[in-house]
């Protein structure tokens, strides 16, 4: 059986140079776009510049009788010092004249004592009693002084939940709950109605 190897040869230049061809409109869109952001901004400079209503154009455009008088026209400094007393800001009259109102009378503060809600800290559920017993002895040495072990019997199994509270106020709640934290125990806060 005869091979032909000069066809397989071409066959490989054209893959090669249909990989150039895919990369060649990239390149072209990435050269527009540099020379656009470039030339763009000074395109616009040069269009703003030759209206002559523009206080650019307007300082850049020298008078005759400062520059036969005076030869310091040329100096870039003076045309900007002519630009800025051509320019004026209205904002300094307007801003006076606006005002607004704020209220300034405090809200009512709260009454911590008509609050409907009281707070408990849940420190662990156990099976064995023993667990829970451990976890409440270690509470009460770290200053917590009101847990409570509450056993709850659901689905024919029952669980010893360690408690702490109950607490009549967020912020009581949450000194101790930060106590739990610092000692590396997480906590559920449980929302209790009075």
């Amino acid at each position: 059986m005869a091979h032909d190897f000069a066809k397989k040869g071409k066959t490989r230049q054209k893959k090669k140079n249909s990989a150039k061809n895919q990369a060649t409109p990239w390149r072209n869109f990435a050269a527009g776009l540099v020379v656009g952001v470039i030339l763009g901004p000074l395109l616009y400079l040069a269009i703003v510049a030759d209206r002559p209503d523009t206080p650019v154009a307007q300082a850049a455009q020298p008078d005759t009788k400062e520059q036969s008088s005076d030869k310091t026209a040329k100096n870039p400094t003076t045309s900007l010092k002519k630009l800025k007393n051509q320019i004026e800001f209205t904002f300094y009259d307007k801003l006076p004249k606006q005002q607004t109102k704020i209220d300034l009378s405090p809200e009512p503060a709260r009454d911590s004592k008509s609050s409907t809600q009281r707070y408990m800290l849940q420190a662990g559920s156990f099976r064995k009693l023993s667990d829970a017993d451990q976890l409440r002895a270690d509470l009460i040495m770290k200053g917590l002084s009101n847990t409570k072990i509450n056993s709850v019997t659901r689905s024919g199994s029952t669980w010893h939940r360690v408690q702490i509270g109950p607490f009549d106020s967020k912020r009581v709640m949450n000194q101790a709950r930060n106590i739990l934290s610092r000692n590396g125990t997480d906590s559920l806060v449980l929302s209790i109605k009075k």
